[in-house]
């Protein structure tokens, strides 16, 4: 079974009236995820949209092992936080948190290329990616599409980039 609603750049996301969906970030096995814009704060979120009624059943696994993350290893910056998700009517979707410097992809483009980082930079984003999948692993949750495009970066002061893992 297809569920209706499809989104499109422009269009507001049904029951969240004031996000606008801005730009298509990727598609997956659950379904396609985008990057909308709430019209009044300008504030940014990415969410993961569910169209196939067997899909469902994955996005509500993604939910229950972040929100397992969460209230096993509190609230840590370098796991993705889920801030809301509808589950009740089509659209189904998940809401998280969006990083303005995108993925590992994106981040290493913007820097003229993933080998013009410094070296010292490149084995500290390893390190991270380490440290968050460690973090998960002690709470008996493993990462099973672990790959570039699941790495955001959040750039601290001073331009370190931060992992904070997702998906």
């Amino acid at each position: 079974l297809t569920l209706g609603w499809r989104p499109a750049v422009g269009l507001a996301i049904p029951g969240r009236s004031h996000w606008r969906l801005v730009e298509q970030l990727g598609t997956g096995a659950i379904g396609e995820v985008w990057l909308a814009v709430h019209e009044s704060t300008r504030a940014k979120r990415v969410f993961k949209f569910c169209f196939l009624a067997d899909s469902l059943r994955g996005l509500k696994r993604e939910v229950a092992l972040l929100r397992l993350l969460k209230e096993s290893l509190g609230g840590r910056p370098d796991i993705a936080q889920v801030i809301d998700w509808e589950f009740d009517q089509p659209p189904y979707f998940l809401e998280t948190e969006h990083s303005e410097a995108g993925d590992l992809v994106n981040w290493g483009k913007q820097q003229g290329g993933i080998e013009k980082v410094p070296l010292e930079t490149r084995v500290d984003v390893v390190a991270q990616i380490a440290d968050a999948l460690a973090a998960a692993h002690s709470a008996g949750v493993l990462h099973r599409d672990l790959k570039p495009a699941n790495v955001l970066i959040n750039e601290e002061a001073g331009g370190r980039p931060r992992v904070c893992l997702a998906d």
